[in-house]
């Protein structure tokens, strides 16, 4: 019996047990059901990536767009499009959540930019389905950007906290205020 959850993803992924069989390759069923295409899947803001093995099997612009490839990422080693020890500690949550652990369902994960190969970023949640990893990452460069604004601002706090008056204070942290658009 489906659930009130989406239950299929991408491609020829599991597809929810319904009264007809499922035919579809390039659909994905909710419970309704009600087919969705690969198109909108394509189109979601986050990066979307499906592995199998160590290969990417599927992945929508939005993850061309999180590595600035110009290029398909289908067929790449994933492991050429992350950073190793982000890579290994996935693999130790994926294990320990498979091991039945409560892991934390996100974390921070630095992809490796196409152009330059520099890190990029990201806030990812990933499961499992039929064997294939489903990776969601979503840009986190800007929320990185900030809080190393914020970590500046609040040791530049602690170290003149009663050596300045409120106004030396705030002339101080004026480059951080401006790099926040504050």
């Amino acid at each position: 019996v489906a659930t009130p959850v989406m239950c299929a993803i991408v491609a020829s992924l599991t597809v929810c047990p319904t009264e007809r069989p499922p035919t579809w390759t390039n659909r994905v069923w909710f419970t309704t059901p009600m087919p969705i295409s690969i198109d909108i899947l394509g189109a979601l803001p986050d990066a979307l990536l499906v592995i199998e093995g160590d290969l990417v099997t599927w992945a929508n612009q939005a993850a061309q767009r999180l590595v600035s490839s110009t290029e398909s990422l289908a067929g790449e080693r994933f492991e050429n499009l992350v950073v190793a020890d982000d890579l290994r500690r996935m693999m130790v949550v994926d294990g320990q959540r498979q091991a039945g652990w409560l892991v934390p369902e996100s974390f921070r994960m630095r992809f490796i930019r196409r152009p330059d190969r520099a890190f990029v970023y990201a806030d990812v949640r990933f499961n499992r389905s039929d064997g294939q990893l489903i990776i969601t990452a979503r840009d986190a460069s800007e929320n990185r950007a900030a809080e190393e604004l914020m970590s500046h601002l609040g040791s530049l706090g602690a170290q003149v906290a009663g050596l300045l008056d409120a106004d030396a204070l705030l002339g101080a942290a004026s480059p951080v205020f401006d790099a926040l658009n504050w």
